[in-house]
């Protein structure tokens, strides 16, 4: 335990806490004896739960309606949303297994999609050359 001086708190949060900043919570002990101040380092990730983008939803989006080869879009939009509710319930790992699962399949559909793009402008050229050199 440390005890520090006076500090002003923010904002009450529920029951005894008080936030101070994004990195620090400010804890008041009661007692009937004595009063007690304590400053605690919290987790980062905990504070910071809304700011995490493991989900990549907008990404699958994207694949989902201009990339969607073998309906990797739809299987990648599916486990975005996958990821954003056990980032919800509070499951930091499920949620990151999800969305790291969510990143490949983006990441194979886009790929796939631009070879498929530039083979067919690659025949299509090969194709229209091969016809106009035959006939004139």
């Amino acid at each position: 335990r440390r005890k520090i001086g006076l500090c002003q708190p923010q904002k009450p949060l529920k029951g005894n806490q008080y936030h101070v900043d994004s990195n620090t919570l400010l804890l008041t002990h009661h007692s009937p004896l004595q009063t007690t101040v304590e400053l605690t380092a919290m987790n980062p990730v905990g504070l910071r739960l809304s700011h995490c983008r493991w989900d990549y939803i907008i990404w699958s989006l994207f694949s989902l309606v201009y990339s969607n080869p073998f309906c990797l879009g739809l299987v990648a939009l599916i486990y975005s949303v996958k990821s954003r509710d056990r980032k919800v319930a509070g499951d930091l790992e499920g949620a990151r297994s999800y969305g790291t699962s969510a990143r490949f399949l983006n990441i194979v559909a886009i790929v796939l999609s631009a070879t498929g793009f530039l083979m067919f402008i690659v025949i299509y050229c090969t194709l229209y050359y091969n016809i106009n050199r035959h006939y004139y």
